[in-house]
């Protein structure tokens, strides 16, 4: 005949072992889904900062492309004798999508032979600002007139 303390001894044993056993496997499951979900979110984090830098460098390098177009027409215009000796500006050109500022050429040195190109862009934050100086080879008389640049630098402010 069995008493009751050797039968719950015997159900007690039974019970023990393999609720050990689950505890352990949902504490596992718990972890690796812990390091999982760590993981994952390192994963889209560095993934918008990817982005976002992206973004930036693209926006920087539209301002410095529409700042340059502003520099080059102005520069073509120069080109010509007739506008040589007619100073031009201050004027807003277009490049696509993105637009510049080009402030009035100047004349500059003695006799005014050189002339400055001041221009500037903005593209959201990222702003450049160029400022070139040109002067002809041969006279502004003659129609053949060739420009070459001086100075051609990035500058905080004008």
């Amino acid at each position: 005949m069995m008493t009751l303390y050797s039968k719950r001894q015997r159900i007690g044993s039974r019970i023990g072992p393999q609720g050990n056993h689950g505890f352990v496997a949902l504490m596992t499951i718990i972890i690796i889904t812990a390091v999982a979900l760590i993981v994952a979110t390192t994963i889209v984090f560095k993934s918008i900062d990817q982005a976002t830098t992206g973004t930036a460098e693209y926006n920087n390098a539209r301002a410095w492309a529409a700042n340059n177009n502003c520099v080059e027409y102005a520069l073509g215009q120069l080109g010509t004798a007739s506008q040589w000796n007619n100073l031009f500006g201050p004027s807003t050109r277009n490049n696509g999508y993105d637009s510049c500022y080009l402030a009035a050429v100047t004349a500059t040195g003695t006799g005014g032979i050189y002339r400055l190109i001041k221009a500037s862009s903005t593209v959201d934050i990222y702003t450049h600002k160029l400022k070139v100086e040109a002067a002809t080879t041969t006279p502004p008389t003659v129609a053949a007139t060739t420009t070459s640049v001086y100075t051609w630098m990035e500058v905080g402010d004008f």
